[in-house]
């Protein structure tokens, strides 16, 4: 199953729909934007290995599933940095 959803995201990746992806550590919230419509989500899952993050993000009646590749940021360091914040939220949502 998780296969066949990540085929599905590739595709997705592949589109032309502009997504934007927004991260408050602070109050633990991810805000989506997809072509203009924002949505908030306050809980998500993540799983990552060494080439790529997948996203779940989960709120009342909604969901989404990103995959997140580095060549969808502007530079690798913005990769990088993104990456070690939502696993840093990631961790302290789980502590808690």
């Amino acid at each position: 199953m998780l296969l066949l959803q990540l085929y599905l995201d590739f595709g997705q990746y592949k589109s032309s729909v502009d997504k934007a992806l927004t991260i408050n550590i602070k109050t633990s919230e991810i805000q989506l934007e997809i072509d203009g419509v924002t949505q908030n989500f306050e809980r998500f899952r993540l799983y990552s290995n060494r080439w790529f993050l997948i996203l779940q993000l989960r709120q009342t009646g909604r969901s989404e599933n990103l995959m997140l590749l580095s060549d969808r940021f502007q530079t690798m360091a913005d990769y990088l940095l993104f990456r070690h914040q939502i696993k840093k939220m990631n961790q302290n949502l789980n502590v808690d």
